[in-house]
């Protein structure tokens, strides 16, 4: 076998990589061991296969050398396999309006992503990660978020050991414990970046920017973080104003965009930006259908947005509060005093579920929200 003919059986076997797929591995080795993307088992454990690091394998095309005459005819690579394992999840949560529990969702799910691992010896179980939120409804409060984490994290050294034991081999007083936790929020809060657009335009062109932010070592203190998720609350937002400015420009005979070409365009920015960082996408919407009802509970919800959205999420969840039973038709007086206690409790505790849709196996998320904070794993109870 002449040196050549050895080359060329040598370049065969060279398997080629994309940069997307050598960093998906990395990241992928990386969170060996660790509960992927959200750190919710019961959320987690819906994502796909190739998006809890199963890295599919390219179909193998004939070599072909760079400098014969066939290379210019031979097609492009199919790239459709790269896109799938550089691609993060895509969730939207889907309520029949204000008050359905999305935007606590997205505290809770905001809270795991940006706080870390551990803290001076303190298991937190966090992403250790950076968020982007695209706030279109001004309806993400800091303040509220602060007090999701820190009944978090309280409630994590309450599980792991007692609140009065040292932390980290250092003896902390009730106060000096406080201010660990309070400065340990504070500085994962600046890697949460909050963007208000205030229109359409303005939300794809703020989504078109974010590269160029994210990437500016100078612009914000999470360069040297992963980006663990980028928020939309909500999709929603000027799906009205869209639909206003289409028709306007149909009046006026002028050319404007339609809603779905604009929902298309913010698709796609959304999609990219995902491939670019690998990284998560949640969004929530709004329901303008009924909810329908079982013995089990809620069933199907529709999104109001357009078909060119419609088919873009991973998963789709309808979110609720549940609703207190009311008293059977035949319940006497005695038997509504005896109840009055119990229903009273219900009521003040506000339990909301979120089921995966388009799925018959009942497949669910149960959350109380209370004063302090979100409780996450709630078994479902009527009332």
């Amino acid at each position: 076998m002449s040196a050549e003919d050895l080359g060329r059986r040598l370049l065969r076997e060279v398997e080629e990589d994309g940069l997307d797929e050598i960093l998906y591995s990395l990241k992928a080795l990386s969170h060996a061991g660790v509960s992927p993307y959200f750190g919710i088992q019961a959320l987690d454990t819906l994502l796909p296969f190739r998006e809890q690091g199963v890295i599919p394998q390219a179909q193998p095309q004939p070599p072909v050398e760079p400098w014969s005459s066939s290379a210019a005819d031979r097609p492009l690579p199919d790239v459709s396999a790269r896109n799938i394992i550089s691609k993060g999840p895509f969730i939207e949560f889907i309520s029949a309006g204000s008050g359905g529990g999305k935007t606590h969702l997205l505290y809770y799910m905001t809270t795991l992503a940006i706080l870390p691992r551990t803290h001076r010896g303190m298991v937190l179980n966090g992403k250790g990660g950076a968020v982007v939120v695209l706030d279109t409804d001004c309806r993400f409060d800091i303040q509220r978020l602060t007090e999701v984490m820190s009944h978090y994290v309280i409630s994590q050294l309450e599980s792991s050991f007692s609140f009065s034991q040292p932390v980290n081999g250092a003896q902390f007083s009730t106060t000096g414990k406080s201010k660990v936790i309070h400065d340990l929020i504070q500085s994962s809060l600046s890697h949460i970046h909050i963007f208000r657009p205030w229109s359409h335009t303005s939300l794809l062109s703020t989504v078109s920017s974010l590269p160029m932010y994210l990437f500016h070592s100078t612009s914000h203190a999470s360069i040297n973080r992963p980006l663990h998720s980028i928020i939309l609350d909500s999709a929603s937002a000027f799906f009205w104003q869209t639909r206003t400015e289409e028709d306007t420009a149909r009046l006026s005979e002028s050319r404007a965009l339609s809603t779905n070409e604009v929902y298309a365009a913010l698709a796609r920015q959304l999609t990219d930006l995902s491939r670019t960082f690998s990284c998560t996408i949640v969004t929530t919407s709004w329901s303008l259908s009924s909810t329908s009802h079982t013995a089990q509970g809620a069933q199907s919800m529709r999104s109001s947005l357009t078909s060119s959205w419609s088919l873009l999420p991973t998963l789709r969840f309808g979110v609720r509060r549940i609703p207190v039973t009311p008293f059977p038709e035949a319940t006497s007086i005695e038997g509504a005093l005896a109840e009055k206690g119990r229903r009273a409790s219900a009521i003040n505790v506000e339990k909301f579920e979120a089921w995966k849709l388009g799925s018959s196996s009942g497949e669910r998320l149960g959350f109380i929200i209370t004063k302090a904070g979100v409780n996450m794993g709630v078994e479902r109870e009527d009332i």
